[in-house]
């Protein structure tokens, strides 16, 4: 019982207005329980919860963290407390670190790493998204990630096609799907044993501008690294970014285009000193005793692991290069598509570069895009 009112007053902690004006975290740190301080500070302030969860659960602190323990109890949801034994250790080295978070599982002290960027990427960034968090999942290190469309939503199927671990973590409590074109993926993780959603923020609360640049704080606060996947001059993966240097966390960055203002956010970055990423391996060194192990990615695609309401917007951006194998090529298609870069080629280069004549060549490419093997954008080419 003792320690059921315990966990209401962890909660009526996290919910007070203004939370750094009382020294929270150095009475914590002290070693004293949040009942203890929660009394203390009775004595010399008005307590209020904030507005953003007053709304909804009423000005009154107690009442309101009843109010939030018996819905959580209701629905399932897991509460972490700084306190308690299976709080990320890693969290608990950020200046201020949430109280309390809110899970659909217990996920412990896993090493991870974060994949961030752009919510509209291009195919080549998808798709580098994509096989980052396949192959890190693989590897027995846990992806991290916003659960945004583009990037983030790409990381996270990746994890996901390796049946590895991947967690979400979100701006607004986890009953609450958004964006709703990820409700595959939120059905997923909540699914999945290895998988988890977490938050700071109760159930029932819906985001806002700045529940986003708070949730980026904790994603690179679970992360030894944090990887930023095509950021421009002004994304939110670069606040991100800012908290892992604050943290003194590493950054990475995945390679970018000169030129492109799409990417200049990373550019700056690398400029500044995070390290330019160049395969998966590079992140091991960030990960304390981490035993590389091989690769053992699977061949399935995506779209065979999420539901039948799979959004098909992306997934068709990040199938695998593998699951062509199951598609008969000519030998002219089979040409074309090996002369393909990583990141695309120009149409002209690989006229050139085939050596076929133009007519053959157009023919060519129009089959592959039919069947799904290419993707053009202007005079570009793309493998998918």
């Amino acid at each position: 019982m003792k320690q059921l009112e315990e966990k209401i007053y962890e909660i009526a902690l996290s919910l007070i207005s203004k939370p750094t004006s009382y020294d929270l975290f150095k009475k914590i740190k002290q070693g004293l329980k949040c009942s203890e301080i929660f009394h203390r500070l009775l004595e010399i302030s008005k307590l209020e919860t904030q507005e953003v969860y007053a709304n909804l659960y009423g000005k009154d602190v107690l009442v309101a963290a009843q109010k939030i323990f018996e819905r959580c109890l209701k629905l399932n949801i897991i509460m972490i407390s700084y306190y308690d034994e299976n709080y990320p250790d890693l969290l608990k080295e950020m200046a201020y670190p949430p109280i309390l978070i809110y899970c659909t599982k217990n996920f412990g002290n896993l090493p991870c790493c974060s994949i961030v960027g752009t919510r509209y990427p291009d195919v080549t960034s998808t798709r580098t998204a994509y096989r980052l968090g396949e192959e890190l999942s693989a590897s027995n290190i846990c992806v991290i990630s916003g659960m945004a469309i583009g990037i983030d939503r790409a990381s996270h199927l990746g994890a996901l096609n390796s049946k590895g671990n991947t967690i979400g973590v979100l701006a607004n409590g986890i009953d609450v799907i958004y964006p709703r074109q990820n409700k595959d993926l939120f059905d997923a993780l909540k699914s999945r044993e290895n998988c988890a959603l977490i938050s700071e923020y109760p159930p029932g609360i819906i985001a806002g501008k700045w529940t986003f640049v708070k949730r980026n704080r904790i994603i690179s606060g679970l992360s030894y690294a944090t990887v930023i996947v095509q950021a421009g001059e002004k994304s939110g993966s670069l606040i991100t970014a800012r908290y892992a240097i604050e943290q003194n966390r590493d950054v990475y960055v995945t390679g970018g285009y000169s030129f492109d203002l799409t990417h200049i956010g990373g550019i700056k970055l690398v400029n500044d000193g995070a390290r330019l990423l160049y395969e998966t391996k590079d992140i091991f060194e960030s990960i304390p005793n981490y035993k590389a192990r091989e690769l053992m990615i699977s061949k399935k695609t995506a779209d065979s692991l999420i539901k039948e309401n799979i959004q098909k917007d992306i997934i068709a951006d990040i199938i695998k290069e593998d699951s062509r194998l199951d598609i008969s090529l000519n030998e002219n298609e089979n040409l074309v598509l090996n002369a393909i870069d990583f990141s695309g080629s120009e149409i002209d280069f690989l006229i050139r570069k085939t050596g076929l004549k133009a007519d053959i060549f157009t023919e060519t490419i129009i089959s592959l895009e039919l069947c799904g093997c290419i993707a053009r954008t202007g005079n570009y080419v793309y493998k998918k």
